[in-house]
């Protein structure tokens, strides 16, 4: 399957192209820390001409091992993003506003992978957590806080708000 369409023949033809295939991502672990591991990217895409423009929309899917921000522990994440892409020839710029979120490109062809690729980039969280509640480590032992309770006190109190403590207490 390739990944490359061809504009000029889309916009002639009218008729969709749909591709099914994958996309290796080996640098990904390389370039976010907590990505520990991704499968393959399953891509599901469709191009179609529609007013003098090519519109690629789909899904993409990837497992990803991730390492989660608050523990440090491992899980799986499944990960689901939307794919959507416009793409006109460079010749029709005068008709194009501000507004319209269209990629000129000066050439027929045009390779989706950069465009998938970024749009995985875009899709992954912030942080990671392996779920809602995660308690993450104590500050001051450093005991996973989901598996057990390490009874160390938590009143660690910033010197400079020391004086605020007792602010609200009644007498």
């Amino acid at each position: 399957m390739t990944w490359i369409i061809n504009l000029r023949d889309l916009l002639r033809m009218n008729k969709p192209i749909v591709i099914d295939d994958q996309l290796e991502l080996n640098e990904a672990s390389k370039l976010r820390q907590e990505l520990l591991h991704a499968d393959p990217l399953r891509v599901n895409l469709t191009a179609s001409a529609k007013l003098g423009t090519v519109e690629v929309e789909g899904e993409g899917q990837a497992a990803l091992d991730m390492q989660c921000s608050r523990c440090l522990g491992t899980f799986k994440f499944e990960l689901r993003f939307p794919i959507l892409e416009r793409f006109r020839l460079q010749q029709d710029e005068s008709e194009l506003t501000e507004e319209d979120d269209i990629h000129l490109v000066d050439t027929d062809q045009v390779d989706l992978r950069p465009f998938v690729e970024e749009s995985f980039w875009l899709a992954l969280p912030f942080v990671y957590v392996c779920r809602e509640d995660c308690q993450g480590l104590c500050q001051a032992c450093g005991t996973n806080l989901n598996e057990r309770d390490c009874g160390c006190t938590q009143d660690n109190i910033d010197p400079r708000l020391a004086a605020l403590q007792d602010f609200f207490k009644k007498e």
